[in-house]
């Protein structure tokens, strides 16, 4: 069981950086899909859609293959493997009988980088990028004058207003994930003492 978890992590490890180059590349060309210049690569968003939160993940996919089709390939079935690395690790799961930590950590890293990544990196949707910018402070100084100085916390309090789904799901990984390391951590300290102890 050791080895085949063992296993399963070390082609997790290889693929990840791979998911997320490409991702990387993918995300930052889809993110160029805009809503007044591009209306005819609109396939699932609406034609009348007039911000860009509207913009359907699918377009931005299929813009990115458009432009850049090997990489956006890539990137799919890179997707594929570390899905598939999941399925097989929840089907070895289910033959042990018991959850393992591996298993959690593989999906929780997953869905934390991608969401990361996608919203703070890979969005047009930025406080620094619209007019009534000072607005929306709630932790910066009024009396800056340049929008680049804008904390980033109320960057991300912007893109959360505008993207709460995905921005909840992003706070959640990561307070799940947190957790799962200091369980953890306690554990392997616990064993550590017992250990020094004998």
């Amino acid at each position: 069981m050791l080895k085949r978890t063992m296993l399963f992590w070390a082609q997790y490890i290889l693929v990840l950086p791979i998911l997320l180059l490409t991702f990387m590349f993918t995300g930052f060309v889809g993110s160029q899909l805009m809503i007044g210049a591009d209306k005819q690569h609109f396939i699932f968003t609406p034609q009348n859609a007039t911000e860009y939160n509207q913009i359907s993940e699918i377009d931005k996919l299929l813009f990115s293959f458009s432009i850049q089709p090997v990489v956006t390939i890539v990137f799919l079935l890179s997707i594929v493997y570390v899905l598939t690395l999941l399925v097989f690790q929840i089907i070895e799961c289910k033959k042990q009988r018991k959850i393992l930590h591996s298993l959690q950590y593989m999906i929780l890293i997953s869905i934390f980088i991608y969401l990361w990544l996608g919203i703070t990196q890979f969005s047009a949707v930025s406080l620094t990028w619209i007019d009534n910018w000072k607005d929306y402070l709630m932790f910066t100084p009024a009396t800056i004058t340049n929008e680049q100085d804008i904390y980033m916390v109320d960057k991300f309090l912007y893109k959360f207003r505008m993207l709460p789904i995905r921005s909840t799901v992003l706070i959640l990984s990561f307070i799940y994930l947190l957790i799962l390391t200091v369980i953890d951590s306690v554990r392997l300290l616990k064993r550590l003492l017992v250990r020094n102890s004998q």
